[in-house]
């Protein structure tokens, strides 16, 4: 049942592409998505979070990046709030 919903609604991507290193080059490559708003594949809610996820189980070396570029991402939308 949990697989089934991971395949049709969180990740519908799986059933186009053979792995995650592929998704993983689409959302984090040379130039990472900020978000999936009209983009070509949609991830739904947390897409953030996904990404990170992806980019740890594609184990192209990506993780390290996205995650330095989360936290700029995040950092900069509270900037002289505080």
């Amino acid at each position: 049942m949990i697989a089934s919903f991971m395949e049709e609604a969180a990740l519908p991507l799986l059933s186009r592409f053979d792995n995650l290193g592929e998704i993983d080059k689409i959302i984090n490559g040379d130039e990472p998505w900020e978000t999936d708003w009209h983009k070509p594949y949609v991830f739904g809610g947390n897409f953030h979070l996904k990404r990170l996820i992806i980019s740890k189980l594609a184990g192209l070396g990506s993780y390290d990046r996205i995650f330095s570029f989360l936290s700029d991402y995040y950092t900069s939308r509270f900037e002289g709030q505080y």
